[in-house]
């Protein structure tokens, strides 16, 4: 190999891996105030003191790059771990299992037969994709004590057969199908808030008779009654 292509190649090695340096230029006009001549411009230049090497700023930027990459898939593990744990809570919620009410086969048809006449006035809920999860048990547990009959549709989309999705619908909300057509399904479950008020209701009218029959009874009363007769 001749000298001059060495030396060339030298050349080339020296400019691609040399430090890249920073340097500022400032530039001064003096003036003088008598007679306003120009003095020839000054340029200053001098270097920084910071030299930053090239192809070792890149590499650190790359290393950067790749933390930050890391800390996202970091994170995104971690949010991961959360929803399935949240899934898991959910689940165990929906296991758990209530008393279901017993009714001969002539109290299902006719609750069924009420439910059906009350058309529009009967609330409706469904179930989709998600299939029985906590918060569906919740919304027909309020729904039915409050209303004591629900209408549900299942959807096909709901995951399980349907036979066990009804079965399982009946363990968590303590109720009972007294209606079925398709797909749609009627529950039905005392209000425990309504079995109350109609208890304290019996209640009160057992002690007005009992009340007035005992002011019947007093001999005041029945001297009254004696003379008016």
């Amino acid at each position: 190999m001749s000298t001059a292509t060495m030396a060339t190649q030298h050349l080339l090695h020296h400019l691609i891996f040399r430090q890249l340096r920073l340097t500022t230029t400032a530039t001064f006009s003096l003036h003088r105030n008598n007679n306003h001549k120009k003095l020839p411009l000054l340029h200053l230049t001098r270097p920084l003191s910071t030299t930053l090497p090239v192809f070792c700023t890149l590499q650190q930027n790359n290393h950067h790059t790749t933390q930050n990459y890391d800390k996202i898939e970091e994170i995104k593990t971690e949010v991961s771990e959360i929803i399935e744990e949240e899934e898991k809570v959910e689940k165990v919620v929906v296991l758990e299992k209530r008393e279901v009410p017993v009714l001969s086969v002539k109290e299902k048809k006719e609750l069924g037969s009420y439910a059906n006449s009350l058309g529009d006035k009967l609330k409706a809920q469904q179930i989709g994709k998600s299939g029985v999860t906590a918060n569906v048990a919740f919304a027909l547990d309020e729904v039915l004590e409050s209303n004591e009959l629900v209408k549900l549709k299942i959807h096909r989309s709901c995951p399980g057969e349907l036979e066990d999705v009804i079965r399982q619908l009946e363990q968590v909300t303590g109720s009972v199908v007294v209606g079925q057509i398709g797909c749609t399904v009627i529950l039905y479950r005392p209000s425990v808030t309504k079995l109350k008020a109609e208890q304290k209701k019996e209640q009160n009218r057992k002690i007005f008779e009992q009340k007035r029959k005992k002011f019947l009874a007093s001999p005041s009363v029945v001297q009254r009654w004696r003379k008016s007769g």
